[in-house]
């Protein structure tokens, strides 16, 4: 039986963050954080009563994917395709 399978992932299954490392590994502004951030300080976060859009952007910041202008020129100017 034939199946798909994802090679940028080691599970083979298709995820957004192997996407996303796929298309931005390449451009120039591309510098993600290396943060010792553990499943401990996550499940504190969601904890923390303040607004969830609060919560979200820590998420994005540490996961360095928020966007930014750097991040959009850059994007624009590798030649992806998105136009």
């Amino acid at each position: 039986m034939d199946r798909l399978c994802w090679k940028l992932s080691r599970d083979g299954r298709f995820s957004v963050k192997t996407a996303y490392r796929s298309v931005f590994s390449n451009s120039p502004s591309y510098n993600p954080l290396q943060l010792p951030i553990g499943t401990g300080f996550w499940k504190k976060l969601w904890k923390v009563v303040i607004p969830n859009k609060a919560k979200i952007h820590i998420w994005r910041v540490c996961l360095d994917i928020l966007p930014s202008l750097g991040s959009l020129i850059g994007f624009e100017k590798g030649g992806i395709g998105f136009a």
